[in-house]
């Protein structure tokens, strides 16, 4: 490897220091989203609870790789108003409880048959809104997969950076 020349020394300090400054700023950006995120996912913990009962339990073939997908159709009373819902669980990336085979589904809708009473979670401030379980969102599932990619970029920079600057000096 060639060694660099006096006037290339600052050019390379400055790309890595200007390559970690961005790592910092991902991953600090990338924490941040991922706490909005479970904040607004967790929000259904609080919810009131009101009984409701399944009209409609199936699974469909959506195709593609998570392709079997259960869906459950539900109705619950809230002061004379009647709502009907499909949401199993408030997760990102719905159809989040999607899965690549036909078991996983079906043991997900059997939990549920036609004209079981259930709890239903609403939304006070929306209460068309609601969810029948209330599940933690993983860390790991809420951080972005865009901040982690750029993460693992920066960090490959900025090591690549160090080893030359370790190598030149050896």
């Amino acid at each position: 490897m060639p060694l660099l020349s006096s006037s290339q020394r600052p050019r390379t300090q400055w790309l890595l220091f200007a390559a970690l400054a961005l790592l910092i700023g991902s991953a600090f950006w990338g924490l941040r989203v991922a706490q909005a995120t479970r904040k607004t996912f967790n929000e259904s913990a609080t919810w009131p609870v009101v009984t409701g009962t399944i009209i409609e339990s199936r699974i469909v073939d959506r195709g593609g790789l998570e392709r079997y997908c259960p869906f459950v159709r539900y109705a619950y009373d809230l002061g004379g108003s009647v709502f009907h819902a499909s949401r199993i669980a408030l997760l990102p990336g719905d159809p989040s409880l999607c899965s690549r085979t036909e078991e996983a589904a079906a043991h997900l809708v059997q939990s549920y048959p036609v004209e079981r009473r259930v709890s239903v979670h609403y939304d006070p401030v929306e209460p068309g809104r609601s969810v029948l379980e209330i599940r933690e969102i993983p860390w790991l599932q809420a951080f972005p997969q865009t901040a982690l990619i750029v993460i693992f970029v920066l960090t490959v920079v900025a090591l690549r950076q160090t080893a030359a600057l370790f190598l030149k000096r050896t």
